[in-house]
């Protein structure tokens, strides 16, 4: 193995890039103001900041300034400045608030308006509702209803007849 001790290693021509033909290996830090290429077969850690200056407003999976062809972890929070659009399913997990216009499947079930106030729907579809409840029909025994307006001298039974 051979040794090579210097301070810069510049090209044979102004301007020109020093090249390898198999590769670089770094023992070290390696530092540049700039880098043109594709990163393939990375498996190091990069620690510190990574930016990414472009100003291109990505509208696809196809452009912008950052395009990973594989799965993301983010072990830390993430922030967006801007908007995001999932292709997929989006699935998050201790939200409190959510607006969402469509379809929304809740695997715990749902909760709105303040406790007490709103209402509650479980995942096993029995439901909680506070205040007037309003319906064409009602189906079922009725023995749990209260304050009906029933005539006196009428029953239960006589006002369902009624009705």
């Amino acid at each position: 193995m051979s040794v090579i001790v210097a301070d810069t290693f510049r090209a044979r021509v102004a301007g020109a890039a020093v090249t390898t033909t198999e590769g670089l290996n770094v023992g070290g830090a390696c530092t540049a103001t700039s880098f043109v290429g594709t990163i393939t077969g990375s498996t190091g850690t990069f620690s510190g900041a990574v930016n990414i200056d472009d100003t291109t407003n990505s509208t696809s999976i196809t452009t912008g300034a950052l395009i990973v062809d594989g799965g993301v972890g983010i072990a830390l929070s993430l922030t967006v400045g801007g908007s995001v659009s999932v292709g997929g399913t989006l699935t998050y997990e201790d939200v409190t608030n959510i607006d969402a216009v469509g379809l929304i499947t809740a695997r715990n079930g749902i909760k709105f308006g303040v406790a007490g106030v709103g209402g509650t729907i479980r995942a096993n579809g029995d439901t909680t509702l506070v205040g007037v409840v309003t319906a064409s029909e009602f189906v079922g025994g009725g023995s749990g209803l209260t304050g009906l307006n029933i005539p006196a001298g009428f029953t239960e039974l006589d006002a369902a007849l009624f009705n």
